[in-house]
């Protein structure tokens, strides 16, 4: 099955990506796992909404 990743910034498009999985729950788990700019992101099948994720980076960190 094809899954499509989209990143957003400012509610613009910013990147994509295909996952190709054989289930959701591995796609679930890849898109969880995909290391992303900062933004939001969303991981859809066929169009309709899988799951959105905020991809935000740690400024904070040292």
């Amino acid at each position: 099955m094809r899954y499509e990743v989209t990143v957003t910034r400012n509610g613009q498009y910013f990147c994509g990506a295909t996952l190709r999985c054989s289930d959701g729950e591995t796609a679930l788990r890849r898109f969880q796992d995909l290391p992303l700019p900062e933004g939001e992101a969303e991981l859809r099948r066929g169009g309709r909404l899988v799951a959105r994720r905020a991809a935000r980076l740690d400024r904070t960190a040292s």
